[in-house]
């Protein structure tokens, strides 16, 4: 069942995913082009939902909700409606969406802060190699 919160999460991405239909073939044709869109609102998103909540410049708050997306119901409901709206955008997107995963496991404290902190400022891809390598 899904409970006001998760509503109003998949409404709001179901909203985003509309808007990034419009672009999603031009990104297909030239996938550095999704570089103009990073101010969008899918972006933000898809940042919130890898980057730790407290690591982030401006959390995921919708209706007086906040959402740290450490539910991977949520996690599933924003991929799920994103994808509906361009799946190419959403997987062009800089976040964290695999690495963050082999950082925020077996990471220590200094590896997650470092490596979350510069991702939670603003949409960063997430090539190079960290100082600890």
């Amino acid at each position: 069942m899904v409970d006001e919160r998760l509503a109003l999460l998949r409404d709001y991405c179901a909203d985003v995913a509309r808007e990034i239909r419009h672009f999603g073939l031009q990104i297909d044709r030239n996938p550095d082009s999704v570089e103009q869109w990073l101010d969008h609102p899918a972006v933000h998103v898809l940042r919130a939902c890898t980057v730790p909540a407290e690591q982030m410049d401006v959390p995921l708050r919708i209706s007086g909700h906040a959402y740290d997306m450490s539910s991977c119901l949520e996690h599933t409901v924003v991929w799920e409606e994103l994808s509906y709206g361009d799946a190419g955008f959403a997987l062009a997107c800089p976040s964290p969406s695999m690495s963050g995963v082999t950082v925020g496991a077996p990471g220590d404290e200094a590896q997650r802060k470092w490596y979350f902190e510069r991702l939670g400022e603003a949409p960063r891809w997430t090539r190079g190699r960290p100082p600890w390598s």
